[in-house]
């Protein structure tokens, strides 16, 4: 199946924070990022190939293309994040979590600390 992302504005990866320690997955949440984004198409699901147009912009300016499109899930523990619509970037650096997107689609909330983050429901603060 075709799949198309759309997009207001430019898609963008600006700011990250590190999420996590296993070295081949790590996954970054990032403020400034309007999708979720990863290098790595062999760490998703439901990949399909992008025929759109659209390309994430870095922070130095630079545009990048998308060649697919899929579903991450990042587990930790017995707890699960399923993430739609992450973007195969192939020169991006790392596996960025857009807050913006997560929040917006879904019921959570992140609380950063020091060292880490936490992902909690809305309505369970859990």
């Amino acid at each position: 199946s075709i799949k198309h992302f759309s997009h207001k504005k430019a898609p963008q990866a600006l700011t990250i924070t590190k999420a996590s320690d296993n070295q081949y997955q790590q996954w970054f949440p990032d403020t400034g990022a309007s999708a979720h984004v990863t290098s790595n198409a062999g760490i998703l699901s439901s990949l399909s190939k992008y025929y759109g147009t659209d390309k994430i912009m870095v922070g130095n300016g630079e545009k990048l293309d998308i060649t697919h499109i899929g579903q991450a899930t990042i587990a930790n523990g017995r707890q699960k994040l399923v993430l739609d619509n992450v973007l195969v970037v192939p020169k991006i650096k790392k596996n960025l979590i857009s807050i913006s997107q997560l929040t917006y689609n879904l019921p959570y909330v992140f609380e950063f600390s020091t060292n880490d983050f936490a992902v909690k429901e809305k309505t369970t603060n859990k």
